[in-house]
């Protein structure tokens, strides 16, 4: 018989993505993941995640890092990505980063060794993947191949699907 382990998880952002996507769905996996909190420097936001969604916050990175965490979840500017992934795995946790990990190679590459480095997990992601709007717009450009430069979508356009 497997158990499986709850990971306590620290949030690194607190923006849209967080509010939309992440935050709800970690929340909705409670025999898998337990939210330690979420870091942001702005004290509004900090605010409104404790009221809407029963959160501890931290006003940096750094408070969070203190706190009980097997991971990491890095959903702020893209600007802070590499830098915030290595200090998490110098910390011993585990992280999942919001894309893209770095705009320059020379900082993945850096993040690479700090992983291999802590022995610790770093999964670049996008909650599109999986999405079934994403997946539908896949299919109705499959083939185009090389004729296709750019995709505009907006998403407020009730007559786009």
């Amino acid at each position: 018989m497997s158990t499986t382990r709850i990971l306590d998880v620290g949030i690194i952002g607190g923006g849209l993505i967080t509010q939309v996507e992440h935050l709800p769905n970690l929340l909705d996996l409670p025999a898998l993941f337990n939210v330690v909190g979420v870091a942001d420097p702005s004290a509004k936001v900090r605010a409104h995640l404790g009221l809407r969604f029963g959160v501890a916050s931290f006003a940096t990175a750094e408070e969070l890092f203190h706190a009980k965490l097997d991971a990491v979840l890095i959903a702020t500017p893209d600007a802070y990505h590499a830098e915030l992934a290595i200090a998490a795995v110098e910390r011993g946790l585990h992280v999942f980063c919001e894309k893209p990990l770095a705009y320059a190679v020379e900082d993945i590459d850096k993040v690479a060794a700090a992983r291999d480095r802590a022995g610790k997990v770093v999964q670049v992601g996008t909650m599109q993947r999986f999405d079934p709007a994403w997946r539908l717009l896949a299919d109705k450009v499959e083939g185009l191949g090389e004729r296709l430069r750019l995709i505009s979508v907006a998403v407020n356009d009730p007559d786009f699907w």
